[in-house]
């Protein structure tokens, strides 16, 4: 489960926007992000996307 929110018109963070087609790029590049993250500092089980399925879009 992944949460992404608007701080700016949401500071509160009361709508999750995971999941919604308009912020899918967005939630793609942020898991992206994390699972760069977690292998660099090997904390990558699991992994929030396949390896193959990050680079696709790219």
């Amino acid at each position: 489960m992944f949460e992404v929110f608007d701080l700016k018109n949401d500071p509160d963070e009361f709508t999750n926007l995971a999941g919604k087609p308009e912020f899918a790029a967005v939630e793609k590049d942020l898991k992206t992000r994390l699972q760069e993250w977690m292998i660099l500092n090997q904390d990558y089980l699991p992994l929030p996307v396949p390896p193959n399925a990050a680079r696709k879009g790219q």
